[in-house]
């Protein structure tokens, strides 16, 4: 019976181990993701602690504001430079070279004594995570199990949310420099340990042109040596189909659009970025001990900051479990439809604070239903559809594209 109970439970521990790396890879890429997440909270907590009696560094307010929204320029660049970056080094070697400018770039801000110093930190984040941060989310799509691929694209937006709920309370509890030593070099620091052991992803091998003996070591490492490795290849190879080339030129890669089957999901991701920035929820978490010290009924306003954080986490969990039993498109229905009432009445309760200052709790409560559903919906789905929509002809390539438009739709 031993043999034939270890014949039984050889696959399964195959399959396990096969899990386990794609979620270390994920983890490890995720770190990318959580950065973010201490960038997005660094805003509110900057800008509430700066304007403090005890703070020594004194700017002005629009020095103030450039600090904060000065990253998303460093998207903006970040992202275009992926467009050309990406498919010549892919994701892996993307986050190793970066790591020791983003590392720079948080030390600039934790030990800053300036406005240029800190506006200098800044624009580096901004710029590494533009330029890592789309080739991260595609990396996942490509090597991760149809059936995990959901949960794991979900997952990145969750460990960045839980990111930005650390980076308020260590704001909170000991000021936004340690926040930015601490909770920004950490991260970087794990991800680039980890991806020292990862191999670049299948896809981007045979793009490349390398060996598909390499691509296949690749798939082997991902799913496990009993996988179909052949099969993945030829399938990879017809998806790029006969006309791709390895190093095609941008205005060849933009000729793919003339193409109805590409020119529609490219549109359709542009579509999405435009609303996630415009329907409230970015805004909500990333100024909110701003936005709870006028309103939301805290006297301390980090308190809300933490449960913003602390909702969303829950709400990407949530639909990184239900995502895969609904539409994507049931989701996204019902993020724009309850959001877009909370969006109402966060409004309204603004416009007419002065009338409505005894009900602050109705204020807490539509700023917390627009960032739950805006995890619940876009926040979370946009990854997913990033890897599911577009092409493999032109994802590499107009990934930077779509990301860019992302950038300057946030910094407006």
């Amino acid at each position: 019976m031993t043999p034939v109970l270890n014949r039984v439970r050889e696959p399964h521990v195959k399959q396990v181990v096969s899990v386990l790396l794609q979620v270390l890879t994920t983890v490890a890429l995720s770190m990318n993701h959580l950065n973010m997440g201490v960038s997005v909270a660094f805003s509110g907590a900057f800008t509430e602690q700066i304007s403090s009696p005890d703070e020594h560094l004194q700017l002005t307010q629009s020095e103030v504001s450039w600090i904060s929204s000065i990253t998303s320029i460093g998207n903006i660049v970040g992202y275009l430079m992926s467009s050309y970056l990406n498919p010549m080094f892919g994701a892996i070697r993307l986050c190793q070279l970066g790591a020791p400018v983003m590392v720079a770039g948080h030390m600039l801000v934790a030990f800053g004594s300036n406005f240029w110093m800190l506006f200098l930190g800044r624009l580096l984040q901004g710029l590494v995570y533009g330029v890592s941060g789309g080739a991260t989310d595609m990396h996942i799509g490509e090597i991760s199990s149809p059936k995990l691929r959901g949960f794991l694209t979900a997952s990145m937006l969750t460990i960045a949310m839980v990111g930005i709920t650390l980076s308020y309370l260590s704001g909170w509890l000991q000021g936004w420099r340690h926040m930015s030593l601490v909770m920004g070099v950490t991260p970087v620091v794990i991800m680039f340990t980890i991806t020292l052991i990862l191999p670049r992803s299948p896809r981007w091998l045979i793009t490349k042109g390398h060996p598909v003996e390499e691509a296949k070591r690749s798939l082997r490492f991902y799913f496990g040596r009993d996988y179909d490795v052949d099969k993945e290849v030829k399938q990879i190879q017809e998806s790029l189909g006969d006309k791709h080339k390895h190093n095609a030129s941008f205005f060849h890669i933009l000729g793919l659009l003339r193409h109805r089957h590409n020119l529609i999901p490219f549109l359709l991701i542009l579509a999405l970025y435009f609303f996630m920035v415009f329907s409230g929820g970015f805004t909500t978490t990333t100024f909110a001990p701003v936005i709870f010290k006028d309103v939301g009924g805290f006297s301390n306003p980090y308190m809300g900051s933490i449960l913003v954080g602390v909702v969303r986490s829950i709400a990407a969990i949530i639909c990184s479990i239900i995502m895969n039993k609904l539409h994507r498109r049931t989701l996204l229905v019902v993020n724009a439809t309850v959001g877009g009432i909370g969006c109402l009445v966060t409004g309204c309760f603004f416009y007419y604070q002065e009338q409505l200052g005894e009900y602050a709790w109705v204020s807490l409560i539509s700023i917390l239903t627009i960032v739950f559903f805006f995890s619940l919906g876009v926040a979370t789905l946009k990854n997913v559809l990033f890897s599911e929509l577009l092409p493999n002809s032109i994802r590499s390539q107009f990934a930077g594209l779509c990301l860019t438009w992302f950038g300057t739709t946030n910094f407006i």
